[in-house]
């Protein structure tokens, strides 16, 4: 059984790494669109952008200028329209300091009026230089970034938010939509109400949190810490501690190196791990069935319940099903 479901979760995860690439190296293209302003600003700079409604699209500059292109639609249809002209339906608040750019986009009452198919949305799509940190904010809309080497924040409402090649702490939430990161050196915290994260080439201590969505992880290292209320989490090559917990779903995963503490719960679902052979742990599992290799193993065996040493103890090891099988395995 676990073989099977082992080796459909890793083709899953393979389209998913697949789409995931996909995705990052092609939403680098440059869009079409409606004027563009340009900043000299003193490196490294911050930037903000909040935006009413619209996606906001953030790489590393060839220049020493942040270039900004404002994509402006009306309905489905770019509008060729000057900053003074879209004045009339967006108000338009662009503050600079020497190393400061934010940029605020609402809508004016005239605007919302007229209905989405005649109203006029903003997105952004921006060039700066890679050590720009960036804090970026949409209510309505996807938030991409990539290739930037500073801490960066992206929070949207109603969107996707990915994040690609960071070198930096990043911390990107969404009420509802899908969070992934790809290739990031430093610190996390991606959260989502309503989607799922995927995370893979991260080093740096973790937090993932979805209510109502999957988590999937490949090649993480450092302390991970996953959480979902509704969905499986899978996590694969990875390395460091790990707390994971979901309400409803299973949990599978793969370590080549555990440190500290795994702790692995879920209340429906079943459990299958993989830890490096040869550990010292101390173990504790707990489900409606248990399958574990007892190698040098100090404790007791009940039919739900196995708790002990193994090879005289050391790490913490605990795997708890409240109504589900749980497998040990060794690589």
């Amino acid at each position: 059984m676990y073989n099977l479901k082992r080796l459909k979760m890793k083709t899953t995860s393979l389209i998913t790494v697949l789409c995931l690439l996909f995705s990052i190296f092609t939403f680098a293209q440059k869009n079409d669109y409606s004027f563009k302003e340009s900043y000299n600003l003193t490196t490294p700079a911050t930037l903000k952008v909040s935006l009413s409604d619209g996606f906001i699209n953030v790489f590393p500059s060839e220049t020493d200028k942040t270039e900004v292109y404002f994509i402006v639609k009306k309905g489905n249809s770019l509008q060729k329209i000057s900053k003074e002209e879209l004045d009339e339906y967006v108000s338009l608040i662009i503050t600079t300091d020497p190393n400061d750019l934010e940029i605020t986009i609402k809508h004016r009452n005239n605007n919302n009026w007229k209905g989405w198919e005649n109203s006029y949305n903003v997105s952004c799509e921006i060039y700066t230089p890679a050590a720009t940190s960036c804090n970026l904010r949409s209510s309505d809309g996807d938030i991409k970034i990539k290739g930037l080497k500073a801490d960066q924040v992206c929070t949207t409402i109603d969107g996707d938010v990915v994040a690609a090649k960071i070198t930096g702490n990043v911390n990107c939430t969404t009420s509802d939509g899908d969070v992934q990161i790809y290739n990031v050196t430093g610190n996390t915290n991606l959260a989502t109400s309503d989607g799922d994260i995927k995370a893979e080439n991260v080093e740096g201590d973790t937090k993932f949190v979805t209510s109502d969505g999957d988590i999937s992880l490949s090649n993480v290292t450092g302390t991970i810490n996953a959480r979902t209320s509704d969905g499986d989490i899978l996590f694969t090559d990875c390395s460091g501690s790990v707390v994971a917990q979901t309400s409803d779903g299973d949990i599978e995963g793969s370590l080549f190196k555990l440190k500290v503490k795994l702790s692995v719960i879920t209340s429906d679902g079943d459990i299958d791990i993989t830890i490096p052979d040869g550990l010292s742990f101390n173990v504790k599992l707990k489900g409606s069935s248990l399958d574990i290799p007892l190698v040098d193993f100090s404790g007791k065996t009940e039919e739900h319940l196995i708790q002990g040493t193994v090879r005289g103890g050391g790490i913490p090891v605990e795997l708890m099903a409240s109504d589900g099988q749980v497998s040990l395995n060794y690589n």
